[in-house]
């Protein structure tokens, strides 16, 4: 697998003990929760939160928008394994959990943090420009 990923120009990641969530899933948990954190705090609105992520960090799709496109029960439930886990500290947050609850789980319900054109349809959300969120900060 490592020769593999190397033939393909990518740089393998060899883990010495297994951890839940493997690397991309923690830095989401990690995205997640720094957006959360934000948003329940009042300093930042759910778009301007995305408007960072995609305009100013050039991620593909925001974080609440990815956390739509991925299912927030999945979203939901990566979060609580990797923090019971131990490996990660818990950051409070309610909003995904009313969004869970209330089983508004993102594009496969058409509706999450955003609503969407049908169940099961995809269509990137329109974010503002600009945004005062900083982008250190939202990924420290």
């Amino acid at each position: 697998t490592i020769d593999l990923a190397k033939k393909m120009n990518k740089i393998p990641v060899r883990l010495k003990v297994e951890v839940p969530g493997f690397v991309s899933n923690r830095i989401f948990l990690r995205l997640m929760q720094e957006a959360c954190r934000e948003v329940e705090s009042g300093e930042a609105s759910i778009e301007e939160v995305d408007s960072t992520a995609r305009n100013k960090l050039k991620l593909p799709m925001g974080i609440f928008e990815l956390s739509d496109y991925v299912g927030l029960d999945v979203a939901v439930d990566l979060w609580n394994v990797i923090v019971n886990s131990g490996t990660a500290e818990d950051v409070k947050c309610e909003m995904y959990k009313r969004k869970y609850e209330a089983k508004e789980l993102g594009v496969k319900t058409g509706r999450g943090f955003y609503n969407y054109p049908a169940t099961g349809k995809y269509k990137k959300v329109d974010l503002p420009i600009s945004s005062k969120v900083d982008p250190a900060r939202l990924i420290s």
